[in-house]
């Protein structure tokens, strides 16, 4: 048996040599051909996406510089795009988890002159019926008389009395924050995020961010403090620009 399967390999020997030169010629074709068609579609794409890129490039709105400098805005007053401008408030929940209540719809403003910076006038106006946490049942209880009592106490106001600068783009604006008719001074680390114009409008623009804290028992919202947290960090978000037709520079 063994003999004649001896015999029957020499027989189609040169069959099967043949046959195995012909898989590796056609093997190494297919590869080369793969690998060509690969190279020019690589090439024929380049110059798309480049294209492409460069097309995208033209639209994008360039990133805010790490230094933004105040040197370098316009003077005039700056109003609040109220699609990117929000105030938030966050507290410790008995110590468990950070809550943070966002307040929508407010009303900024910003005088400012170039050549004194430290002259600008930030108003900010809110309505405590805006204060917004997500929970319909956990909306009502604080408008109720527990806590804010917007029926009777609608408006919430933050008008500044002073302003220092510590670099270019930070410094601190103290005022006057008005909740239930309570007026007392808050001070705002405030950072300039950028300086620049409106990507479609050109209006001048400026971006900044400002935080501060505040004891909430001092403005008549006492409810559950200390076991709800009395410190609370209200922070300002905010898209200024001039508008157009009351550009001064």
């Amino acid at each position: 048996m063994t003999r004649c399967l001896q015999s029957e390999y020499i027989k189609f020997q040169p069959f099967y040599k043949t046959l195995s030169r012909f898989a590796c010629r056609f093997s190494l074709s297919c590869f080369a051909g793969i690998a060509c068609l690969a190279t020019v579609s690589l090439a024929a794409c380049g110059p798309i996406e480049a294209a492409n890129t460069a097309a995208t490039d033209t639209a994008t709105v360039q990133p805010s510089s790490s230094q933004a400098d105040i040197r370098e805005a316009v003077s005039g007053t700056y109003i609040g795009d109220p699609s990117h401008t929000y105030v938030g408030l966050t507290y410790m929940h008995q110590g468990y988890a950070r809550a943070t209540l966002r307040v929508d719809n407010v009303a900024i403003n910003l005088a400012f002159e170039r050549e004194k910076p430290e002259d600008a006038k930030l108003t900010v106006m809110m309505k405590a019926t805006n204060i917004n946490t997500g929970t319909k049942k956990f909306d009502i209880h604080l408008m109720s008389a527990d806590f804010f009592d917007a029926e009777n106490y609608p408006d919430i106001s933050f008008t500044s009395t002073s302003m220092t600068m510590k670099t270019p783009s930070t410094g601190t604006i103290t005022g006057e924050l008005t909740i239930k008719d309570i007026t007392k001074p808050l001070t705002l680390d405030v950072t300039l995020n950028k300086v620049g114009q409106h990507f479609r409008s050109k209006a001048d623009m400026i971006g900044i961010s400002a935080s501060g804290e505040l004891s909430r028992t001092e403005w008549g919202l006492g409810k559950y403090a200390p076991t709800v947290s009395d410190k609370v960090t209200l922070t300002i978000e905010a898209e200024l620009a001039i508008p157009v037709e009351s550009k001064t520079e």
